[in-house]
This record gives C-alpha cells, sequence and structure tokens, in this order.
C-alpha cells in the first residue's frame, strides 16, 4: 500500500451528495436498514427474555397482530416505550453532542 493516497470518507461520498436522486436512494435505503435493525433488535430482546408475542399483547392489551406488526415498524419512541415496557425493561434515550450525552425524557 505504499504510495497509495487515502481517501477520506467524504471525497468518496461527494459523488452521492452531488447527485439528488442518488442520495435520496440512499438515504431511504438507510432508514429502512436502520429501521430493519431496529425491529431485528426488539425481537430479539423479546426472544432472549422468554416472552411471545402473545404474551406482550396480553400484558399491552392489544392483539397478537397488533404487536406483530408493532415489533416490525417501531415507528416512534412512544410505540418502541411502550414495547419495552411491555417486555419488563425500560428504554433510555439519549442525544449525543461531541462527547456529551443528554438523556430525553421521551
Amino acid at each position: 500500500m505504499a504510495g497509495k493516497a487515502r481517501i477520506g470518507f467524504d471525497e468518496l461520498s461527494r459523488p452521492i451528495v452531488a447527485d439528488r436522486e442518488r442520495a435520496a436512494r440512499v438515504n431511504e435505503a438507510y432508514e429502512e436498514a436502520k429501521s430493519e435493525h431496529l425491529a431485528f433488535s426488539l425481537n430479539k430482546i423479546r426472544e432472549a427474555l422468554g416472552i411471545s408475542q402473545e404474551e406482550l399483547a396480553t400484558h399491552l392489551g392489544i392483539t397478537q397482530s397488533a404487536v406483530s406488526q408493532a415489533l416490525k415498524n417501531p415507528a416512534t419512541i412512544a410505540l418502541m416505550r411502550r414495547l419495552v415496557i411491555g417486555m419488563g425493561a425500560e428504554l433510555e434515550v439519549n442525544v449525543k453532542v461531541g462527547d456529551q450525552r443528554f438523556p430525553v425524557d421521551a
């Protein structure tokens, strides 16, 4: 690798940012991936705690189908909090600015 200049991420991503349509597609894919990761994580937590969707639904007073849908797309912090509390856990939300973290009561 001797003699090769290193290229930074900003320089690599410049062509994507310059093309609005491409940037929109990349951002959409990124948001979808984040949503899928969140859904995967919530389901893994539920499974690790040994809680079925039916049990969670009973605890929350909703249908198993509603729990399934909520776990596939926890679109808001309020919904995610409800699911997490229903599993007997707590949800902590922080805003990070530089090295500082600010708890948010969401």
